[in-house]
């Protein structure tokens, strides 16, 4: 997605994912050092340093020097969500870490934390001469000017909009115990397993969504994402670092379970994330897979039991069925341009 930006508006702050090892050239040890990177939006001016940690003093140095390399303070500061720069996530009420508070008063600037990604999709309407625009079934006021027009509307994914018109197995009071998130607060899993577009992701994110309004924390993965995260953190050293974050999490959601064959060494990892997480946080799985073929894609019989058992012993089921939703919303598309 291209975004515009100001000269001098927003300087863009974030660690690198990867480290970078510096070894001590007396005994050969070798200390990964964290890469603070800050970036002008307007122009894409950089700046980079290496610094030991992520910890509230380095954070606040890397940026005292960032600013007097840039020459000058922009309007706004945009750090990602760490919790050096953030001590409560929120899309709509962040709390800022008072330290990075002050700094920021110091400097007569302002912090605005960068959102969170929130699950939406695409779809074609056209107005009616009503100024009214039908999407899965539900009219939305729409100016004057587009009436007639073919539009682009992004629709995300939340609980209120679920579609029960069709038959794909959802009842409504069993979606809206689902959507209480006791679940999540009882450590309890969910697993939805369906057809390919009937709408697994969806619901995953809007349950997602959900939690996130009810002040959860959740964090959404594909499990081929999980699996090369976890593959570079073995390589840099990070591990602990990225196993504390996934525990953290209230909800972690992985979807796309099952599409690729997996090795044994992410068997191995996903078993070390299933167990870290059992019993103390949620987990919701997303999969076109039925849960009676899960045993043989994880493949080694002893860690299959110990995973399933883990992931499945108490887990909600939700297990939809019917036409493709996207086959759908492509029928709806294509009687709005010929309309």
């Amino acid at each position: 997605m291209r975004q515009q930006h100001l000269a001098g508006e927003k300087a863009f702050i974030d660690y690198c994912g990867p480290t970078v090892g510096v070894v001590d050239r007396h005994t050969g040890e070798i200390r990964s050092a964290q890469i603070f990177v800050g970036v002008l939006g307007a122009s894409s001016y950089t700046y980079a340093e290496a610094t030991w940690t992520q910890s509230l003093p380095d954070w606040i140095a890397s940026h005292q020097r960032m600013l007097r390399f840039f020459g000058g303070v922009p309007a706004l500061l945009v750090p990602d969500n760490l919790k050096a720069a953030v001590t409560r996530a929120s899309r709509y009420a962040p709390k800022i870490n008072a330290t990075y508070a002050e700094l920021a008063a110091h400097y007569g600037t302002a912090v605005l934390p960068a959102k969170d990604y929130e699950y939406a999709e695409w779809r074609h309407a056209k107005p009616g001469i009503d100024y009214h625009v039908e999407v899965d079934g539900r009219f939305y006021n729409v100016p004057h000017a587009p009436v007639g027009q073919v539009l682009d509307l992004r629709v995300n994914a939340c609980v209120e909009d679920i579609d029960y018109r069709h038959p794909r197995g959802l009842e409504k009071s069993r979606m809206a115990a689902l959507a209480g998130c006791d679940w999540i607060r009882q450590a309890l899993n969910l697993c939805i397993t369906g057809p390919t577009g009937c709408g697994k992701t969806w619901l995953a994110c809007a349950l997602g969504n959900q939690a996130c309004r009810q002040g959860l924390s959740v964090r959404y993965l594909r499990l081929p994402t999980l699996f090369e995260q976890l593959r570079i953190a073995h390589g840099d050293g990070s591990w602990p670092r990225l196993m504390n974050q996934l525990l953290k999490m209230d909800l972690l959601i992985l979807d796309d379970w099952g599409i690729q064959k997996i090795t044994a060494a992410q068997r191995q990892d996903l078993m070390e994330v299933i167990e870290d997480r059992h019993g103390r946080r949620s987990t919701l799985i997303a999969s076109q897979l039925p849960i009676e073929h899960w045993h043989e894609y994880i493949g080694e019989a002893t860690l299959a039991d110990a995973i399933l058992d883990r992931l499945l012993h108490g887990a909600h089921r939700l297990e939809l069925r019917g036409e493709s939703m996207r086959k759908l919303a492509a029928s709806l598309t294509d009687r709005d341009r010929s309309a």
